[in-house]
């Protein structure tokens, strides 16, 4: 849920109404791997319901992270045009919003709020991922609830920021779901 509020704490409405309209809402089983580790990726998705495994090595033998509601899969591939470096595979029912990457290169170029928007949701997810990552090494025993900001820690600013980005991954993953029905 933290990726949810970091993405669409920095989108704005038009932006998910416009991620609506481009993306593909896609229902899927338990086990489909969306990202091959080495094989150059032609979608960013965004997972709307379920979970998936990040995993790395020849049969995915090793377990990076697990990915849950509200996280963008393939987005590092995206930023730097490089093969994804593992592979992401469902492991209960999922959806996610499947957003061809061609769209999403000439929304960006055409559109600079867009992309200002964009690019700092994906810095600020990365940024969270690499410290979570730096963390770990750190401190291996240390419970992750530590690392998390207690509610009343929160700024009333920050608060609204988190309601609004709530809200339009809700209306985004109702409009994916109507979408799928029609």
């Amino acid at each position: 849920m933290r990726n949810t509020l970091v993405i669409f704490g920095q989108l704005t409405d038009d932006d998910v109404v416009w991620l609506t309209e481009a993306g593909a809402p896609q229902r899927l089983a338990v086990g489909v791997q969306l990202i091959e580790e080495g094989t150059p990726v032609q979608f960013v998705y965004l997972l709307l319901d379920g979970e998936a495994k990040v995993t790395t090595g020849e049969s995915g033998q090793t377990d990076v992270a697990r990915l849950r509601a509200g996280d963008m899969i393939g987005e590092m591939s995206f930023v730097d045009a490089s093969p994804p470096s593992a592979s992401v595979t469902t492991t209960v029912d999922s959806m996610v919003l499947e957003i061809p990457r061609h769209a999403l290169e000439r929304r960006l170029q055409a559109d600079s709020g867009f992309a200002s928007r964009f690019f700092r949701a994906l810095a600020m997810l990365l940024s969270d991922r690499l410290r979570q990552t730096m963390d770990r090494f750190k401190d291996a025993g240390r419970n992750a609830a530590e690392n998390a900001l207690a509610i009343d820690e929160l700024d009333p600013n920050v608060l609204e920021v988190v309601t609004r980005a709530g809200e339009r991954f809700e209306r985004l993953l109702k409009a994916s779901r109507e979408k799928l029905l029609n």
